[in-house]
């Protein structure tokens, strides 16, 4: 059985947001927009937490960025706390520039 990183609309149904990824998959953008610091909050978590989905599941189950962490470097994806922390920080800064409107 071949496992894929979990895509957003996905992490939001882990995290028990279905009505979420109900109001996305829609065509009523006020709505959207009224929970756009919602969307920003959980979009930041799954920067964070990412697809993976042992590490989803932590997630879901603990809400311990702790555990997220460890996870992650103990899988190897990361060679060191300093890539997983880099990593995370240009994503951040990426987002961030975005959502000001300042990205591509």
């Amino acid at each position: 059985m071949d496992l894929y990183p979990l895509t957003f609309q996905e992490f939001l149904c882990a995290l028990g947001e279905e009505r979420f990824v109900n109001i996305l998959q829609g065509t009523d953008t006020d709505m959207v927009t009224t929970f756009k610091s919602k969307y920003i909050d959980r979009l930041r978590e799954y920067y964070y937490v990412g697809g993976m989905p042992e590490v989803v599941q932590t997630y879901v189950e603990t809400k311990d960025f702790n555990q997220v962490r460890e996870i992650l470097l103990s899988t190897g994806f990361f060679k060191t706390r300093q890539d997983f922390i880099g990593s995370k920080t240009e994503s951040c800064m990426e987002f961030d520039s975005d959502a000001a409107g300042e990205g591509k």
